[in-house]
């Protein structure tokens, strides 16, 4: 261990990803995180990890660009250019008095 790098505890690590310590544990569990170092019944995490694992989420946001609309996938969102695209309804001012 390098003293740069210091172990962070469950509490530590959960309150950096603004999550509960069952949350994090959720995460450890279903692979989404790394699991922890043991020392005894302490979980512990290298901050040196939990940065690198924040870095990867940070790039995999940045990376995301938003899926195109397809006619099968449903009602089209508000601001669809098909709906500019559609007929104003039908004038009825224009009818012959009576």
């Amino acid at each position: 261990m390098h003293p740069s790098d210091p172990l962070l505890t469950k509490s530590t690590v959960s309150d950096l990803l603004h999550c509960s310590e069952r949350t994090l544990e959720r995460l450890v569990r279903s692979g989404e995180f790394p699991p922890p170092l043991r020392h005894g019944k302490e979980a512990l995490w290298f901050e040196s990890v939990v940065q690198h694992w924040l870095q990867t989420q940070r790039e995999a946001q940045l990376a995301w660009v938003p899926k195109t609309v397809t006619a099968a996938r449903g009602p089209a969102p508000l601001h669809h250019p098909a709906l500019f695209a559609m007929a104003p309804p039908a004038d009825t001012a224009k009818r012959a008095p009576a």
